[in-house]
């Protein structure tokens, strides 16, 4: 009824990251904290082995652009990756002290490959 899919990123230059590639809870579900309970449990499993995760929204899902700002992911870059039509918000949350230096080279890494 919820699901939490990631992958690892190894881009030369980056640093060690986690992507979220999709997040999803049953409408039946929402509001019982299921996605903060899948984050957590990310957190946890990337402590100490990855520098941050990464995730794109797209723009106009505002509800969850703003849930993962709440859970204190920075927006790095707003372009279109998939679709010339749909601009996608990638935001990145460091988990270790320095990693939050690694935005501003992920930003260009993202614009340098959008379409």
């Amino acid at each position: 009824m919820a699901d939490l899919v990631t992958q690892t990123c190894r881009d030369s230059g980056l640093g060690f990251l986690k992507e979220i590639k999709n997040a999803r809870v049953h409408p039946e579900l929402r509001d019982r904290y299921f996605m903060r309970f899948m984050l957590r449990q990310l957190y946890k499993e990337c402590e100490g082995k990855y520098d941050g995760l990464i995730v794109d929204v797209r723009a106009n899902q505002t509800n969850t652009l703003n849930y993962f700002i709440q859970e204190r992911f920075i927006p790095v870059a707003k372009t279109r990756l998939y679709e010339t039509a749909m601009e996608e918000v990638t935001v990145f949350k460091p988990l270790r002290q320095k990693a939050g230096l690694l935005a501003t080279k992920i930003r260009k890494v993202i614009v340098a490959k959008s379409i």
